[in-house]
Order: structure tokens, then sequence, then C-alpha cells
């Protein structure tokens, strides 16, 4: 009997959605294996072998679809993804919080080569931060009363192949 171990399972399921893609069929992102439903992240796939965007997650319409034809990729190597923690609340696609506001975030990027690297910004001005896991507070400047942040998740696999993942985080007083 042929047992298949998680990782074999997920290079697996990486080339089954590849196929897919390429095939024409652009299926509904929402196991939370290539980004969190209740994330509702924007998802773009860089390089030259990807799409220049897959649909948002979440449950409204996408906002942009990749393009299939000449142009389609042969194969997806990696999916950013994240979730936060406090969880984005159903149906919304800003985190907000007071200031000074503590955000978790723990990465769910699907990568088919191992150990890819992570660049996360902060959208404050260039603070990058390379954990796997990281952990953020958002603070407000002095005179702000409110200040919308853009976090990206940057994931790039040892094959040099990037994929990119954002959020809004809102702080308030």
């Amino acid at each position: 009997m042929f047992m298949m171990t998680s990782q074999t399972f997920r290079m697996f399921s990486i080339l089954i959605f590849s196929a897919l893609l390429v095939g024409g069929i652009v299926v509904g992102l929402t196991s939370g294996r290539f980004a969190p439903p209740a994330l509702q992240a924007s998802t773009a796939i860089v390089g030259g072998t990807a799409p220049t965007a897959i649909p948002t997650i979440g449950s409204t319409a996408p906002t942009a679809t990749p393009t299939i034809g000449t142009t389609a990729p042969t194969a997806i190597h990696i999916v950013a993804g994240f979730s936060t923690r406090p969880r984005l609340p159903a149906g919304e696609t800003v985190l907000v919080g007071k200031s000074p506001f503590e955000v978790r975030f723990v990465n769910e990027t699907t990568s088919f080569f191992p150990d890819p690297r992570y660049e996360w910004d902060w959208g404050n001005s260039g603070n990058i931060s390379t954990e796997v896991n990281p952990t953020h507070k958002f603070r407000l400047r002095d005179g702000e009363t409110t200040h919308t942040f853009k976090v990206v998740l940057k994931a790039t696999d040892t094959n040099g192949n990037s994929s990119i993942s954002s959020l809004r985080v809102k702080i308030t007083k």
C-alpha cells in the first residue's frame, strides 16, 4: 500500500493546483493551505514564471485574475499567505486596533522548494523583519489620531521565485 507523507501531499497539491491554473481553470482559493479565507489578503506572485496577480481571497469577487495563455506560468512554486492574532473579523479587510497595537503574524506560505526566505515590511519607513512568524507593535506618531499601515509579506524560495501577500492594519487612539 502506498502511503503519502505530508511533504509529498503538499508537493502533489501544488502540482495539481499548477496544472489546473495552466489548464485555464481558476480555482477559488479558499483553502487555508494557500491563503486563509479570513485574512482576505491581496496576493500576487512576482517573477517571470508567474502571473502578476491572483484573485483576492475572501467572500468578495476577485479584483484581478491571472493571465491564461502564452504568458501563463508552467508552475507556481510558492504562494505567500499569513494569518494574524488577533484574528481579522469575518467579512473585514482591515485589521483595526488601538495604539500601541501588537499583532502576531502566523506564516502560512506554501513552497515547492525548501527553506524559503521571508521579508515582512510593516509599512513604516523600511522597517523589515526576516522572521518566519514575527510579532510587531504598531504605534501612532506624535499628533496622529489614526494611521493605516500596509503590511507586506514577500516569500522567496531557493529557486528565486517570489510571492507577495498583504494586509492593511489601521491604528487609532
